[in-house]
Formats: structure tokens, C-alpha cells, sequence
């Protein structure tokens, strides 16, 4: 995962798209978020990085990690969870990206059984099941956007299921928006 921010990037089809998101101040930054998978030793030319006065210019961060193999299931009967969502009018929400989704689940053996879902900021996120809350993260002002400086600063509510082992973390929810009953 490679992302350059502040100036636009030319493809071999084009100009890149960019895409807007927060630092940890909460301020709008823009940039090109590309996933790039190489063999050991392999070169590629993913883009040219326009309007640079000096290299100096160039603010790239990265996440270069080796591929691992998504981490097998516990040997037990199959958990099955709803997620209860409603985009209103009975309309459901688009699932971006499932289990070893080929955008970033695939790379992390932490998000390999993730699930990501399009809603509307300031969608109630509700608890798929019964469980206690282990932890909440509820400050982060940075996200919205596809930086590779994102992939784990978010904030999130960790829920351990009552089998006391599986645990469930709803994440990318709004800063200050976690309420606990």
C-alpha cells in the first residue's frame, strides 16, 4: 500500500483519483492511495507524481508487508451474526468489502474476516449480537479517506461475544459518537 499525498499522480490510463481525509487534527488532506502487489525483487512504475518543484516535495507513506495467509478458524460450530442495518425505506446497505476483500482485507491477518458497509455518517452502528463491550476508542479525529496512514487509526467499540473468546469490533465510527448502555 503506497499513498502520495498533496499532489496528483498520472497512470498508465491517466491522472489517479484522489481521495479526501482527516489528520489526527481533524484538517481535510487529499491523496492517492495505490495497492500495489510485487514479487520479491520485482520493479514497477506505478506513477508519476505531477507538479513536484524538488524532490523534496514528495510526502509518500507506505505499508510495505509480506502476504500472510488468512488465519484459519477455530475448529467449532459456525457463528452466523445479522447485522442490523437500515439505510431507511427498508433499503439495505452496499457491503464495500468482505472477508479477504481484495482492496486491504487480503494483506492483514487482522482484517481478514472483516466486513465493511457504505452508511451515511451518523448511521447508528447496533451490536450483532449478545456480548459484553471490552473496550471503546472514541477519540480519533483522523479517517474518512483511503490513506495508508489510516489502515489502524479509527475508532472503534470491541464487543467479546458470550462464548468469551470471539470477539467483534464495529470500527470507522464518528469520533465522540460511542454510547455504552
Amino acid at each position: 500500500f503506497v499513498s502520495v499525498r498533496r499532489h496528483a499522480c498520472r497512470g498508465a490510463g491517466g491522472v489517479l483519483a484522489r481521495s479526501r481525509w482527516r489528520d489526527e487534527q481533524g484538517r481535510p488532506q487529499f491523496s492517492t492511495t495505490m495497492v500495489i502487489h510485487l514479487s520479491p525483487k520485482e520493479v514497477v512504475d506505478a506513477c508519476v507524481i505531477l507538479g513536484l518543484a524538488s524532490i523534496h516535495d514528495v510526502d509518500v507513506v507506505s505499508d510495505i508487508v509480506p502476504l500472510q495467509p488468512p488465519p484459519l478458524p477455530a475448529p467449532r460450530d459456525p457463528l452466523v451474526l445479522s447485522f442490523p442495518l437500515s439505510a431507511g425505506a427498508g433499503l439495505p446497505f452496499r457491503c464495500s468489502q468482505a472477508a479477504g476483500g481484495a482492496l486491504t482485507h487480503f494483506a492483514h491477518p487482522s482484517t481478514w474476516h472483516a466486513c465493511d458497509f457504505d452508511a451515511p455518517v451518523g448511521t447508528p452502528v447496533l451490536a450483532a449480537s449478545d456480548g459484553t463491550i471490552a473496550e471503546v476508542r472514541d477519540g480519533c479525529a483522523a479517517g474518512g479517506g483511503a490513506d495508508t496512514s489510516l489502515f489502524f487509526a479509527f475508532n472503534s467499540v470491541v464487543q467479546l461475544l458470550p462464548d468469551g473468546t470471539t470477539t467483534l469490533e464495529y470500527v470507522h465510527i464518528r469520533a465522540g459518537s460511542a454510547v455504552v448502555p
